[in-house]
């Protein structure tokens, strides 16, 4: 084709508006990604945070009240299990 042929030069307008629109959704892509794992970084560091305060309050409970009033505290709950199981059942069901 000529380089005056009008189907040409629309195409590659249609081309390089396409180029610019993929390479703007390619780096808004990286940075949400790298937003995410800026935020599962921050999630991973809170639970665990939060795990080792309740377990240093079970540790007062126990020291304060003993095991058994401890226990009351925490009560057995349903939970997935860390492997992405299924919820573990009620007891004697």
């Amino acid at each position: 084709m000529p380089a005056s042929d009008k189907v040409r030069t629309a195409t590659i307008g249609v081309i390089d508006t396409g180029l610019a629109d993929f390479a703007k959704g390619t780096n808004e892509l990286t940075t949400a990604r790298n937003a995410a794992s800026i935020a599962d970084g921050h999630l991973s560091t809170a639970e665990d945070a939060w795990e080792k305060q309740m377990e240093k309050t079970y540790g007062a409970l126990v020291v304060e009240f003993g095991r058994a009033s401890a226990d009351r505290f925490f009560p057995k709950t349903k939970t997935k299990s860390k492997k992405g199981g299924a919820a573990t059942p009620p007891a004697g069901g």
